[in-house]
């Protein structure tokens, strides 16, 4: 409650439940206590400060910028036309960059395109597309890749800027593309927070932006959980692994990563991990999908989590959006198209809890 300059902020404080290191939530913990000894506070240029009733200063912070100018972002997720938010292609990178003049540009995964852009409070006008005309054989699929990205950009009327992540949307609220912020803009002061810890006050500043699993394409040769190998783990190379299924058999296994991807912050650490899918085949039998965390150690991905989604299934899309997992999954049935009205869709969402993939029931 806010009167005058007095601030009371009660101590039924509602948070979310991301599983957390113990140094990470006892922090949170921490700060959310000091917080509700809140007396007064005062804003000084860009800088709010919390005080107790003792006038102590118990914690500061510095007004982020809501500019698009800038910044880099990095392309996660675009409409495929077909109403599905498509993930990017592995070995694909698509980035949008807005200038003060009213100017866009970046990557569409093989061309560098241009537009103009017009604000007006949430809306935004996006027109004068064009682009260079190159033709890109690898990864497969990416010229088409490319041109459901331009018309994504076309389709776009608002945008919604939440922290790191941006949301360009279509005039019926549909999500035209999404973005993940990959650098400060340039001559922007660093920005501060404070954390306070056992009674102590330390000002820190705001972690930089880490490497991009997607970005730094360590998916196609890390090292996946697979438990039907000797070892329990398999280490891909461009994408694939053969090999025995256990030891004292004669039986193969083939394992392939799979062509949709996600990436988003699944463990709540507030850095950019990944969720792939791995297709494993044994001797020529039924081909399973698992559904496998990656998280992004320093730009290292490192595979931790794995969830069996099923046998003869075709995975649509994959999203990741406030720490959830969902899965779009089509039953497979061979000769049959893959989008048909006949076949029924599966939506199955998934949570980070205990260092496991848990299943939310609906």
């Amino acid at each position: 409650m806010i009167k005058g300059d007095k601030l009371t902020i009660s101590k039924n404080i509602a948070s979310t439940l991301i599983a957390c290191s113990d140094p990470l939530k006892k922090t949170g913990n921490s700060y959310l206590a000091t917080i509700t000894t809140t007396a007064r506070y005062q804003i000084v240029g860009q800088q709010l400060t919390l005080f107790d009733e003792n006038d102590k200063a118990l914690a500061s912070f510095i007004k982020q910028s809501s500019d698009l100018n800038g910044i880099t972002w990095h392309t996660t997720g675009y409409n495929n036309s077909k109403f599905a938010v498509m993930s990017i292609l592995i070995g694909s990178n698509i980035s949008i960059n807005f200038s003060n003049d009213g100017k866009l540009g970046g990557l569409a995964g093989c061309n560098t395109y241009t537009a103009n852009y017009e604000l007006a409070g949430k809306k935004i006008n996006i027109s004068a597309i064009t682009t260079t005309h190159s033709t890109c054989a690898e990864p497969a699929g990416v010229m088409a890749q490319e041109a459901n990205y331009i018309k994504a950009l076309e389709m776009t009327t608002t945008y919604r800027l939440e922290g790191d992540q941006l949301e360009l949307h279509t005039s019926s609220g549909a999500i035209a593309a999404t973005f993940i912020r990959m650098g400060m803009a340039i001559n922007q002061p660093m920005a501060m927070s404070l954390t306070h810890v056992d009674n102590a006050t330390e000002i820190l500043p705001i972690r930089p932006p880490q490497p991009s699993l997607s970005v730094l394409e360590t998916l196609r040769n890390a090292e996946y959980p697979i438990k039907q190998t000797k070892t329990g783990i398999v280490q891909l190379k461009d994408g694939s692994y053969e090999g025995t299924v256990t030891f004292g058999s004669a039986a193969k296994i083939k394992v392939q990563l799979g062509k949709e991807q996600a990436f988003g912050d699944i463990n709540g650490d507030g850095i950019e991990d990944a969720v792939v899918l791995l297709m494993i085949t044994s001797d020529g039998n039924d081909t399973l999908t698992n559904l496998t965390g990656v998280i992004n150690k320093n730009g290292v991905a490192t595979p931790m989590y794995s969830i069996l989604l099923g046998d003869h299934i075709l995975v649509q899309s994959i999203t990741i959006r406030s720490g959830t997992i969902v899965a779009v999954i089509l039953p497979y049935q061979p000769n049959m198209p893959t989008a048909t009205a006949s076949i029924p869709i599966v939506t199955r969402a998934f949570k980070l809890q205990n260092n496991k993939l848990i299943e939310i029931v609906k």
